[in-house]
């Protein structure tokens, strides 16, 4: 939702806010208004962070896909945003002495804004260890 000449601070600004299911303004707890830069920029809740065992004996946090997709509708809608992956590349099929293959990859990714055509891309890693390559490779 755009409100073009809200007057925020003495001056007028063009706001794109969060809607409730029911399409009114999503309001803080102190009743203002949630702009979707402030909602993409709040932390997660602790439910929507998952963690895995990484490198050295860290702990690694990560969101779901399930999770992202959610909070994108959120902010822009079902149809207002896109996902591309531009690269995949398997940088890891190995096969362990167990009969277990060790597989890992490497995605460049871009999440596009669909009405102004603002973008962000990154890339990020994944790996998986199976029995069954087709599994490894799903995961």
């Amino acid at each position: 939702m755009n409100e073009p000449n809200l007057n925020i601070g003495g001056k007028h600004k063009e706001r794109e806010y969060i809607l409730n299911a029911d399409g009114t303004v999503l309001l803080d707890h102190k009743k203002a208004p949630v702009t979707v830069d402030r909602f993409l920029a709040s932390k997660p809740l602790r439910a929507e962070v998952s963690t895995r065992p990484g490198p050295g004996g860290k702990k690694l946090s990560y969101m779901s896909g399930d999770i992202i997709t959610k909070t994108l509708n959120e902010a822009f809608g079902f149809d207002g945003w896109s996902l591309d992956v531009k690269q995949a590349t398997r940088e890891e099929n190995v096969k362990d002495d167990k009969g277990r293959y060790h597989v890992a990859y490497i995605a460049t990714v871009r999440i596009t804004h669909q009405r102004s055509g603002v973008y962000r891309e990154d890339c990020g890693s994944g790996d998986a260890v199976d029995k069954n390559l087709a599994a490894a490779c799903g995961n």
